[in-house]
């Protein structure tokens, strides 16, 4: 326990949420629009932090600001896009960085991976949230999102949105060696080069030849024959 109270401690402390802000969040988990409308005109805070929690099991919850919470939703479930304009109409912020984990709520959508992630980054863009090509890296190596057939369907085109919605400029900026450092951050190296064609079949820009890579990584002819 004491060791649970220290590590808690050294986490940012925030405010205690007035009522009608703890209203407001718990509507926004429970996807209630009735009850987020009544919060914010009840004087909720739209860009208080809800205090960090340690569970009897260890993992931490809390720390989000309200448009964070309603953009992390678990793995493959949905965001509520009017909840999202709801709060961006509000005046939530979202850019607001996360004190603990960093990134706003544009990296909540990456990390959750929601079943709209893609109309919800255009939503929150629209709403302000800048998009940048260190957050297009962060998705194309998140391990959440090549778990399962599923989530790595809702990564891509959350992937294409980012890519499509980012300044030129930032794209410039996309390391071109990306699908290298795929393959070498996988331990499966057939799905590691599939997951590397993936990245330079979607992201043009990038020029460069993986077949002496795959030649070295002894690819069997079945996986070959889907990368064609």
């Amino acid at each position: 326990m004491t060791h649970k109270n220290s590590f808690l401690d050294a986490l940012p402390h925030f405010p205690e949420l007035s009522t009608p802000t703890k209203i407001l969040f718990d509507a926004v988990r429970n996807d209630s629009i009735q009850q987020v409308i009544k919060a914010i005109e009840d004087g909720a805070d739209i860009k208080a932090f809800e205090p960090f929690i340690i569970l009897p099991d260890g993992k931490i919850e809390g720390g989000l600001d309200i448009l964070q919470t309603a953009c992390s939703p678990a793995p493959g479930r949905r965001v509520p896009l009017e909840v999202v304009a709801i709060l961006l109409d509000a005046g939530a912020d979202p850019n607001q960085v996360h004190p603990y984990m960093g990134g706003g709520a544009l990296h909540r959508i990456v990390e959750f991976l929601p079943s709209n992630g893609d109309e919800v980054a255009t939503l929150l863009i629209q709403g302000g949230a800048v998009p940048t090509i260190e957050l297009i890296s962060e998705a194309l190596m998140a391990e959440l999102a090549w778990v399962n057939k599923a989530t790595s369907e809702h990564a891509i085109p959350l992937v294409e949105t980012l890519w499509n919605l980012i300044p030129d400029e930032e794209r410039a900026l996309l390391d071109p060696n990306l699908p290298t450092q795929i393959i070498g951050n996988s331990l499966f190296n057939n799905q590691a080069l599939l997951r590397a064609k993936w990245v330079l079949s979607k992201l043009p820009d990038i020029d460069l030849d993986l077949s002496e890579i795959e030649n070295k990584k002894g690819i069997n002819r079945n996986i070959s024959k889907k990368l064609n």
